[in-house]
């Protein structure tokens, strides 16, 4: 939620001189969406809900990797802890039935959060790590 706003207040401006639209329309249009946060906050919340009792109720372990990764991409740009907490149950599970699409992936996931909030030396480290030549190219 927080990157839409920061999104939407960065790019306003450049908006508004492409378009015919006024600045005022755009503050307009702008307080509407944020007066529908908890609208907003309650789809999210069912979504996420809604992928977490699919994940508990799934044995299927590839399944269960899927739905992690669709977790940690709703907590994505939601809540920073969370979305590290599934990248991080993503990259276990992805280990222990050595997947190697999925141990990528969750490291690229891991170093996007990790970079989002600050700490870039981390995630330079999680990247420069990964061996791209046994990448899939989706990844790369």
């Amino acid at each position: 939620m927080k990157v839409v706003l920061w999104f939407l207040m960065m790019f306003m401006p450049l908006m508004a001189n492409a378009s015919s639209v006024n600045e005022e329309q755009l503050f307009h249009r702008l307080d509407s969406y944020i007066a529908q946060r908890s609208k907003f906050t309650q789809r999210k919340e069912a979504k996420l809900l809604r992928l977490k009792k699919q994940l508990y109720m799934t044995s299927d372990k590839r399944n269960q990797l899927r739905l992690y990764n669709q977790i940690y991409r709703e907590y994505y740009t939601y809540r920073y802890d969370s979305a590290m907490t599934y990248a991080k149950k993503g990259y276990e599970l992805a280990v222990q039935l050595q997947d190697d699409y999925f141990i990528n992936l969750n490291k690229i996931n891991r170093a996007a959060v990790l970079s989002t909030g600050g700490f870039y030396s981390q995630a330079e480290d999680l990247m420069l790590a990964m061996d791209v030549e046994k990448m899939s190219p989706k990844l790369l």
